[in-house]
């Protein structure tokens, strides 16, 4: 999965969708210590990322990486 850096948390959104494109410009705005790392759901690293989320399940919300590689979905994530 590669080592994400200390306190880097990485948001896997939907790359496709509108409206997750303005919900993560508002979350990437108020990201002032920079540590959120947008990832789409659909590249080769989301999909790396998620490799433990179900292929059907990937798209049904936002999630969450932390530096330690655990994934959080949709309201844990949040």
């Amino acid at each position: 999965m590669g080592n994400l850096g200390e306190g880097t948390l990485v948001v896997l959104y939907d790359a496709h969708c509108g409206f997750c494109a303005v919900m993560l410009a508002t979350l990437l705005t108020w990201d002032r210590a920079k540590r959120l790392d947008p990832v789409g759901i659909q590249s080769t690293r989301g999909g790396e990322l998620l490799i433990d989320v179900e292929r059907q399940d990937r798209l049904e919300s936002w999630h969450l990486v932390d530096g330690a590689g655990v994934v959080r979905s949709g309201g844990a994530a949040v």
